[in-house]
């Protein structure tokens, strides 16, 4: 099944329906009912004069903050009603091709109201335990920070806990087996290789005035923000990174996080079962190849076989030929006429052939 399709999603809904529907869940989880982006929804939204959340709004809500939301206005047109009409995005082709048990995951996600919580303090997994504590390097500057790399542990426990108990699995990523902040998700037989690290900032250093043989160098400094990443090829543009902001950092976005998860998830597997395709394809061809060479060489032997007949069979006629001849002409030893006849019914194929059906 591909990841495109042509169909259109149309749905019909009241400003006043859609307005409880964005109030009560996150934009992001409420678009691709549409066939929206959240971006897409946000815009449809301020177009016919629909309020939206604020920017913080749902982290706000999750602390226990007091947060505002402006009524619904009337209509600036006619009407209330609003038909939305959308060509799915990759996104939602991807989330259309599913199986059950990966939608029904995916379902579950965007149903969830409560935000995946980070306590200060979390048992550790297994996986982050095994993981060695960074050292810093003999020269420059360590690339993380003492909080950057807590906070890192503390959600990556979160996060492989959460994804286990989905079903889902965590292990080190093996062609980066000394690099900690490189591990695996696996769901369902499909495997995304994740990077998750605190961000460095490049710093220009210039020369030391003190030292005669001093220059300009690049240092990089963490930035004590972090950074969460899918690094799988995916052919498909759908969101793979995320970043510390002022307003969320990422423990704040862990079910997104798991959201893009699954939907990467499937893009993988599409992306493999066409390699699988493409594998399959070559190899029925290079097996066509093979045979048509092969009834080729077949046929090329058979002719040069056909043609080693024709001469040795001309050749017992020349043979016989001369003989007859040579009676004639001079009176032969009858030994050396038997022996030349013979000779020719060595050679002759058709000889061969009578002799094989006797």
């Amino acid at each position: 099944m591909g990841t495109s399709v042509n169909r259109k999603l149309n749905r019909t809904v009241t400003r006043r329906e859609l307005y409880g529907l964005i109030w009560e869940r996150p934009m992001w989880k409420v678009a691709p009912e549409f066939g929206l982006s959240g971006n897409g929804l946000a815009k449809l939204c301020r177009r016919e004069g629909i309020p939206v959340p604020e920017r913080g709004y749902w982290a706000k809500l999750a602390h226990g903050k007091r947060v505002k939301r402006p009524p619904l206005k009337p209509s600036r047109g006619n009407s209330e009603t609003l038909a939305i009409e959308a060509t799915p995005s990759n996104r939602s082709a991807l989330e259309l091709s599913m199986s059950e048990p990966l939608a029904a995951l995916l379902r579950a996600e965007r149903e969830a109201s409560e935000p995946i919580a980070v306590p200060n303090s979390p048992k550790l997994h297994g996986l982050v335990e095994a993981w060695p504590r960074p050292q810093k390097p003999s020269y420059g500057l360590p690339w993380f920070t003492v909080e950057g790399e807590s906070r890192r542990r503390r959600i990556a426990s979160v996060l492989f806990r959460e994804i286990e108990r989905r079903g889902g699995s965590v292990s080190a990523n093996k062609d980066h087996a000394r690099d900690t902040d490189r591990f695996c998700v696996t769901f369902f037989n499909e495997t995304i290789d994740v990077h998750f690290r605190e961000r460095l900032t490049m710093v220009k250093v210039p020369p030391d005035p003190r030292q005669s043989y001093s220059y300009e160098r690049t240092e990089y400094h963490p930035t004590g923000q972090l950074r969460l990443r899918f690094e799988n090829y995916l052919d498909v543009p759908i969101r793979r990174e995320w970043n510390d902001k002022e307003t969320k950092r990422i423990e704040e976005r862990l079910r997104e996080i798991l959201i893009a998860l699954y939907i990467a998830i499937e893009a993988e597997r599409l992306r493999n079962e066409r390699f699988r395709q493409e594998a399959e394809r070559r190899a029925r061809e290079e097996q066509r190849r093979w045979e048509r060479e092969e009834r080729e060489r077949r046929e090329h032997e058979a002719v040069e076989a056909l043609l080693k007949e024709a001469e040795a069979w001309e050749d017992a006629l020349r043979i016989r030929g001369y003989v007859a001849a040579m009676k004639d002409i001079v009176p032969k030893d009858g030994r050396w006429v038997q022996w030349a006849l013979g000779v020719a019914d060595q050679l002759d194929p058709t000889m061969k052939k009578h002799r094989l059906e006797e």
